[in-house]
């Protein structure tokens, strides 16, 4: 079964770009050379000049995956799904996040064999890209706290994010963060300070080696 749901408000837009069905998407071409034009990290669909979506794919549910949810007792679902429900919960207390455009999976006697996400990101400037043109220390320094502070936020809400990473965060405008990548939140009761202070340290080791 193929199933791909799309806001309505993208309905028209994707539907005259022929990008309105789950194939259509899961199959869509996508040349390599764009990396550099990548957003998030992620494949960059331009509808116009402004207006930029970010595509991921779950071309193939592994057996290996499907069966790990099973022995953790969790309903398998393939990584864009999981990042979207990660999203809405996000969303839902107040976090910046991107803007869900279109989701689907294909899936075979009720398991996913594959998943697709399609997502407005809130900016496409990534934190490591604006330290690097931002010539004010001061402005730096305050966008660096503003991150961890952010990511505080996510850890005292009992948010742990495997991929905490400089590059995750995204500079809105207005000077606001934004995040970005967000499959491997997961929600605790409660932290560690240790492991609190690991994703610090990724944190910190990502903003030196961007």
């Amino acid at each position: 079964m193929c199933q791909l749901n799309i806001q309505p408000e993208w309905q028209q837009r994707l539907g005259a770009l022929g990008l309105d069905t789950l194939p259509a998407l899961l199959e869509l071409r996508l040349d390599e050379q764009e990396k550099e034009r990548r957003v998030c990290g992620l494949h960059c669909l331009e509808l116009d000049q402004h207006t930029k979506l970010c595509l991921k794919r779950d071309e193939e549910c592994g057996l290996g995956h499907i069966v790990c949810g099973l022995f953790r007792f969790r309903l398998p679902q393939s990584r864009c799904r999981r990042e979207r429900l990660n999203i809405e919960m996000l969303a839902a207390e107040g976090f910046i996040v991107p803007e869900l455009v279109a989701w689907g999976e294909k899936r075979l006697l009720g398991l996913p064999r594959a998943g697709l996400l399609l997502l407005r990101p809130p900016s496409t400037l990534a934190l490591p890209a604006f330290l690097e043109a931002e010539f004010d220390l001061q402005v730096r320094h305050d966008m660096v706290e503003k991150a961890e502070s952010l990511l505080r936020r996510l850890q005292e809400r009992g948010y742990d994010w495997q991929d905490c990473v400089a590059k995750n965060f995204v500079v809105l405008p207005d000077h606001r963060l934004g995040l970005c990548n967000l499959e491997s939140i997961r929600r605790s009761k409660s932290l560690s300070q240790e492991l609190c202070q690991r994703q610090f340290e990724k944190f910190y080791a990502s903003l030196c080696s961007a």
